[in-house]
């Protein structure tokens, strides 16, 4: 049986794993087996992450490793910057699972309709009323991808899985945004509502 190798130097790591060898298969042997225990334990106790969601994390995470060796400076370890990939890699995996089955239109409209601070009567029957037209502006106005990216900002869904999911880079995803809101606006100012009004009544 062959023994993990935990006495690699950062050399020895970019070597190994840059080569085709037998040296480069044990090495991701070793390098796998590193990054297994690692992520268990950050992640093992975490609902809904069992053995098997933790090996989607790994080798999705072998991946981003493996291809991005240029991008080790030596600053520390390569097993803690190989881990430092890993979980960022893991907790882009989750994020991505926690929005697969939300509904953007139900979270965009509870954050809508419920802040910290505590309405009057008359703010809280204004607010409905704004919540029920940008609703309503949304389904009519925009076009289906604005609407989704619009609905994802309301529902605080990261910038970063919001390009992913339209296949957009950040400046089209925010020319995609200022279009939508634009339109938005306007449609609040034919009825008497200035962007102005709604940031007041949602503090925001």
């Amino acid at each position: 049986m062959t023994v993990q190798n935990t006495e690699r130097n950062n050399a020895d790591w970019l070597a190994a794993l840059g080569d085709e060898s037998l040296a480069a298969q044990e090495a991701l042997r070793d390098l796998t087996i590193i990054m297994r225990r690692n992520l268990s334990r950050a992640f093992g106790n975490r609902a809904g992450v069992d053995d098997t969601v933790v090996e989607d994390f790994v080798q999705e995470a072998l991946l981003k490793i493996t291809s991005n060796l240029n991008g080790f400076r030596g600053d520390s370890r390569f097993t803690t910057w190989a881990t430092a990939i890993a979980v960022r890699t893991a907790m882009t995996m989750l994020r991505r699972a926690h929005w697969k089955n939300v509904s953007l239109d139900e979270m965009a409209l509870d954050r809508l309709e419920h802040s910290e601070s505590m309405p009057t009567q008359e703010q809280d029957s204004q607010r409905q009323e704004i919540v029920h037209l940008l609703h309503k502006l949304i389904e009519e106005k925009l076009t289906p991808r604005q609407r989704e990216a619009v609905l994802g900002s309301l529902a605080g869904v990261p910038q970063a899985l919001l390009m992913e999911r339209l296949g957009l880079n950040r400046n089209a995803l925010y020319k995609l945004e200022h279009d939508a809101r634009k339109k938005l606006r306007a449609g609040l100012e034919r009825h008497g509502i200035r962007a102005e009004d709604v940031r007041e009544l949602f503090h925001e």
